[in-house]
């Protein structure tokens, strides 16, 4: 069959004619075949031409009835079989849809628990350095300058024990629905929110934060709580590692996007850790589980977002959280 009669559709692939073609060409057969049958008729069959041509024609009418009951035969089984074929694809399909149904589930069962792991590690975290800060008081010593005083110490550490309750106590409820409840969030509040927090952290290193106070994006507000104290979490301890430590937070509209860039100036990836960044349990830090990153990825893709490596003048990392606006 020539290319001519068969049209190909974009990257060269063939395109079937559409039903009605076939049919008015067997249409248009069969009308050919009914008037030469007409001409056989009335020509005279003396002539040798003639002749061999109806015994020709005879033979066709003969051999047509079989030929065409054995093509509907074919025809025939061919359509059960295709229906059994499709019959069978569709319970494969199901089981295949069950199947991925109770992946996804336990992945999300995962992403949840770990998620929460790290939503209770991190104000337990501060909590101990509070309570540092809280016994040297108490024993008499000597504070840095412009250090928190103890009734200040005692409430952050009242607001992380609250924290990790509220974290402790939303689990299930978590859990039972495993999906993001999108809503306006802003941006601006989890920021300065979670560099608060981080301060008690810092000693000595620097947080700068540049975000205008009407940025908002589209997701879950514990969520992205979580995303954002990961990346903070895990900028501070990189930047700690430094002579002059310092961490910068900013975050911006771009086009239909929220952008929060968290930058540090600590000692950076090499081509090895940057290829293995956001895989589980990939980490450098001693005691580390490596499973800050991957769960920051999984939990803004699942808001149809993404958090991602990218690079930034004066600054060794920085790593952005891009969400819907």
């Amino acid at each position: 069959m020539s290319n001519a009669l068969v049209p190909r559709a974009k990257g060269g692939a063939r395109r079937p004619f559409p039903l009605g073609v076939y049919v008015a060409m067997g249409l248009g057969l069969g009308l050919a075949y009914a008037a030469a049958n007409t001409a056989f008729d009335i020509l005279d069959r003396k002539t040798p031409l003639v002749a061999t041509l109806a015994a020709v024609h005879a033979f066709v009418d003969r051999g047509v009835p079989l030929l065409a009951g054995a093509l509907l035969g074919v025809t025939l089984h061919y359509f059960r079989l295709r229906t059994e074929l499709a019959r069978e694809a569709e319970v494969r399909a199901e089981a295949l849809g069950r199947r991925l149904e109770h992946t996804e589930r336990d992945q999300a069962v995962w992403l949840v628990a770990t998620a929460t792991l790290h939503e209770v590690k991190n104000p337990l975290h501060a909590l101990g350095l509070l309570l540092d800060e809280v016994t040297l008081l108490e024993e008499g010593g000597e504070a840095p300058e412009g250090s928190p005083s103890r009734p200040e110490l005692l409430e952050k550490a009242r607001a992380h024990m609250k924290r990790i309750d509220t974290s402790i106590g939303s689990l299930r409820d978590v859990a039972g629905h495993l999906t993001p409840k999108l809503q306006d969030v802003d941006l601006y509040r989890i920021v300065d929110d979670v560099a608060r927090d981080a301060e008690v952290v810092a000693r000595g290193g620097r947080i700068e934060l540049e975000v205008p106070s009407d940025v908002r994006a589209k997701g879950d507000h514990a969520w992205v709580r979580i995303i954002v104290e990961n990346l903070v979490q895990n900028g501070l301890e990189a930047a700690l590692e430094s002579v002059s430590p310092r961490v910068r937070v900013t975050a911006e509209r771009q086009g239909d996007r929220a952008v929060v860039r968290v930058l540090d100036n600590g000692k950076g990836f090499d081509a090895h850790d940057r290829a293995a960044l956001f895989e589980p349990l990939s980490t450098r830090k001693t005691g580390g589980m490596g499973l800050g990153l991957s769960v920051s990825r999984a939990l803004a893709r699942a808001m149809q977002g993404d958090v991602v490596l990218t690079e930034a003048e004066g600054f060794t990392t920085c790593v952005e959280l891009r969400l819907p606006r």
